[in-house]
């Protein structure tokens, strides 16, 4: 009896031939972040993100989540909207986004590097949009993208979320991790 093949998917995680890395993140009005922030120190081979209480490491692992298509319940937010920054000194938020540049670095052969962003922007009435190297696309095109770099988005293995250290032993944690 011959099984049938693998998903191609499940293919690619079995035999990558890229190693994804996150160059940057560009964060606009999501969540705790008000105006435009970015995120570009991040090392090809290992992140973390650590920082006392309040500073908004969770925050920043949320802005992933919501990028690659989880529902606001996933980031502790009952909507949306709910996503969108709101502060006295920046009410009436018309929309949030967050773009995450990537870096695919071909695993074997010539050191071939294939760069593109994902984006997702959301509204205060609950709809949002995707879009790959600027153009507007579903989520379906985003998972697909990412799905083949090797990205397991059915199980999440791509992050490992919150670690916190008490001198002696670990608490809890807050790492981030793309792992594929």
């Amino acid at each position: 009896m011959e099984l049938p093949p693998l998903p191609e998917h499940i293919q690619a995680l079995l035999t990558p031939k890229y190693r994804l890395v996150i160059n940057k993140i560009e964060i606009n009005n999501f969540k705790s972040f008000a105006g435009r922030i970015q995120l570009d120190q991040f090392d090809e081979h290992f992140t973390c993100i650590i920082g006392p209480n309040g500073s908004g490491k969770s925050n920043v692992i949320d802005s992933l989540l919501f990028v690659i298509g989880h529902r606001a319940s996933k980031m502790r937010g009952a909507k949306l909207s709910t996503l969108l920054h709101n502060s006295a000194e920046c009410p009436n938020v018309k929309s949030c986004s967050v773009t995450v540049h990537f870096e695919a670095i071909a695993i074997e052969g010539p050191q071939d590097k294939i760069r593109f962003s994902i984006t997702r922007i959301a509204f205060p009435d609950n709809s949002s949009h995707y879009k790959i190297n600027e153009k507007q696309v579903s989520l379906k095109d985003v998972t697909k993208l990412l799905r083949e770099y090797g990205v397991d988005l059915d199980h999440s293995r791509y992050l490992i979320l919150q670690v916190c250290f008490d001198r002696k032993k670990v608490i809890s944690y807050s790492v981030f991790s793309l792992c594929v």
